[in-house]
């Protein structure tokens, strides 16, 4: 196959052409799109690489899903609809089997998310996956990092840890199983995009880590945070574990704030969607943050922190 082959027979099928909002997409120079009426648009960026993301021997299916399920929940931090996305593609051979697999996964999860293939590029190189994401939220509604309030409650809408535990399953040669799951097919949490928007303070998803991404909150207002260890959904309930939950990453659920006076309406509207979220903190005056709980001490003295693509090697993450 040439690359409009690849193109024609992988990708295009997923680029609808008469779609409101789509007027021209996948084949031409450029998309031709609409954006609705009386919205903001949200763009969103991420590149996942063989080896440092993912492991090199993930199932091609599972490549495409984190790939679009990463920007997906970037989209879903920020309260907005998933509209677009475009995809860049490097590759070091054409494998029909390969790119058949790799596009079920993305036929899959955008199908499930309402997004639609717009466009991109197709190269021969490395195992790389560049999505960019495009979505609408009303104008002016927007959730940002920078929205949150002393005296807010920190909540998180699903447990911690389990991605990272996945990852360390698979680097222990285990390919079968629900615990692999959180890891090759993380969850975007788009399902959270209208409540997030009529009652979150500030919100981000949890990439890197609980507290590395918690500080991304605190940092633009110089606020402080508290948090329960009693009160993280993490297995085991030991140290290990609890340094797992607070800097795994991987994870892709949503970290918000929210008013304590807010937070009935929020349950009951999220009950209503059969949703479930938790407490795990509250924003409190000054900086950096503390523990409570019975093993407060002791997670005090680990060593908590997240992802850094700049710093590495690092356990968390892939290598070979």
């Amino acid at each position: 196959m040439d690359e409009f082959q690849l193109i024609h027979r992988f990708f295009s099928p997923l680029s609808p052409r008469k779609r409101g909002s789509v007027r021209l997409g996948v084949g031409d120079d450029g998309a031709v799109l609409s954006p609705p009426p009386g919205c903001d648009l949200v763009m969103a960026t991420d590149t996942v690489l063989a080896g440092v993301h993912f492991p090199k021997d993930c199932p091609p299916r599972s490549i495409a899903h984190r790939a679009l399920a990463v920007n997906l929940s970037d989209l879903a931090a920020m309260a907005a609809d998933p509209l677009w996305y475009t995809l860049a593609l490097s590759l070091p051979s054409a494998s029909a089997r390969w790119l058949s697999a790799f596009s079920k996964g993305l036929e899959l999860l955008s199908g499930e998310a309402g997004i639609a293939l717009v466009g991109g590029d197709t190269v021969c190189g490395p195992l790389a996956v560049t999505i960019t994401v495009v979505g609408s939220v009303p104008r002016g509604r927007a959730v940002t990092r920078r929205g949150g309030r002393v005296g807010d409650w920190i909540c998180v809408t699903g447990p911690l840890g389990r991605a990272a535990a996945g990852l360390s399953a698979w680097q222990r040669g285990q390919r079968r199983g629900a615990a692999l799951v959180p890891f090759l097919y993380p969850h975007p949490a788009l399902e959270w995009i209208p409540l997030l928007r009529d009652f979150a303070h500030s919100a981000l998803d949890v990439s890197d880590g609980l507290i590395q991404d918690l500080c991304h909150l605190l940092e633009p207002r110089s606020l402080g945070a508290e948090i329960d260890l009693e009160c993280l959904d993490c297995e085991p309930r030991d140290l290990d574990g609890l340094v797992q939950a607070l800097s795994g990453g991987d994870d892709y659920v949503l970290c918000f704030t929210v008013s304590p006076r807010r937070w009935e309406p929020l349950v009951r509207r999220a009950r209503a969607r059969h949703l479930d979220c938790r407490i795990i903190g509250r924003i409190v005056p000054g900086s950096g943050i503390r523990y409570r709980g019975a093993l407060a001490d002791r997670v005090r003295h680990a060593r908590i922190r997240g992802y850094d693509h700049f710093q590495r090697p690092l356990p968390r993450r892939p290598h070979a």
